[in-house]
C-alpha cells in the first residue's frame, strides 16, 4: 500500500491531468468520487489548519504593533511611492 504522501501525490497528479484535459472542478470531483468539493479543497485539505494558524499569527502581529501617526503613515507612503515611481507604465495601463 502507498504511503499517505505518495497517495496524496497520486491524487494531486490525477487532478492536474484532468484539469489539463479541460475538466472543471465538479467533473474532476466526480471522476475522483468526491461530492462537490472544489479541487483546491482536495489538494490542500491537510494544510488548511496550518494556514489558518499562520493567518491568525500574522494578524496578531499586525494587531500588536504600536500605532503610528497619520503623518508617519503619509511619510511612509510617500517614500514607497518615490521608490517605485519609474515602475508604472502609464501607456500599458491605458490600453
Amino acid at each position: 500500500m502507498a504511503k499517505t504522501k505518495e497517495l496524496f501525490k497520486d491524487v494531486r497528479d490525477k487532478i492536474v491531468d484532468l484539469h489539463k484535459a479541460g475538466m472543471g472542478y465538479k467533473t474532476i470531483g466526480k471522476q475522483l468520487g468526491e461530492k462537490h468539493d472544489p479541487t483546491n479543497k482536495l489538494l490542500y485539505a491537510k494544510d488548511i489548519a496550518q494556514y489558518k494558524q499562520e493567518v491568525r499569527a500574522y494578524y496578531k502581529q499586525v494587531r500588536d504593533q504600536p500605532p503610528i501617526s497619520s503623518a508617519e503613515f503619509k511619510e511612509f507612503l510617500h517614500k514607497e511611492s518615490k521608490k517605485h515611481e519609474n515602475e508604472f507604465n502609464e501607456s500599458a495601463a491605458l490600453q
